[in-house]
């Protein structure tokens, strides 16, 4: 299952997080509201699209951000 990265990038800054602009070489650095740092990896690039590993990005949003999870409108692609 995969996320399209515009969904997730849409998700994040509705939720008050911000791209804090660094960058590490497996993915980039975001804040939380509450100022607690997490890093999405680097989405893949498939059929002129950006792409995110669905399972990745809800273990890291869960792990990082403790309670978060992503709400079921945001629609997961096989």
């Amino acid at each position: 299952m995969r996320f399209l990265a515009a969904d997730i990038y849409l998700l994040l800054t509705a939720s008050g997080c911000t791209f804090e602009g660094d960058r590490i070489p497996s993915g980039e650095a975001w804040l939380t509201p509450g100022c607690q740092v997490f890093f999405l990896p680097e989405p893949d690039f498939i059929n002129d699209a950006h792409w995110f590993d669905a399972e990745v990005i809800i273990d890291n949003l869960k792990d990082r951000w403790v309670g978060f999870s992503i709400p079921d409108s945001i629609r997961r692609y096989d």
